[in-house]
């Protein structure tokens, strides 16, 4: 079951435990009746032609807000990546040619070096995770729109 107002999915294990817990608003003309978590509007089954129409745009709404965390991703991705080559860079610069090419701990590019793989591996994680999500939400919602627009949409 979709929000008319804001797309939310109810799934099937939050109707179960609102109707376990009597916080759903009950039975009209055997239509299940819910309040959306996210809104606070009530979702309801069999919906007319206007609320089908509310539901295709909260769905248009959802798959923008999809695209801004992909696009949010790449950005975070490529920052990552560049950052993550400046840190390789800067851990070259730590084998001093003073000490016959070998590893100094304590100077300042590896620090640098440290500091940079830390924030170059939370972007790319942090990227990882908001493309999956947005992929997953894009694609949630480009099926329900084809749904509706196929006419096969059911609550």
């Amino acid at each position: 079951m979709y929000c008319s107002n804001c797309g939310y999915e109810l799934t099937v294990k939050e109707r179960e435990k609102a109707l376990s817990s009597g916080s759903h608003q009950g039975k009209s003309n055997t239509q299940q009746v819910f309040v959306c978590p996210r809104c606070g509007k009530i979702i309801k089954e069999g919906l007319n032609e206007e609320e089908i129409k509310g539901v295709a745009r909260a769905s248009h709404s959802e798959i923008h807000k999809a695209n801004n965390k992909l696009n949010t991703a790449k950005s975070s991705l490529v920052i990552g990546a560049i950052l993550l080559a400046i840190g390789l860079l800067f851990f070259i610069l730590c084998f001093k040619p003073k000490n016959n090419n070998k590893f100094e701990l304590g100077c300042t590019e590896f620090y640098v070096f440290v500091a940079l793989s830390l924030l170059s591996i939370t972007l790319i994680v942090l990227g990882i995770v908001f493309f999956v999500s947005g992929t997953k939400k894009k694609k949630k919602y480009s099926e329900l729109l084809k749904d509706i627009q196929n006419g096969v949409f059911n609550q």
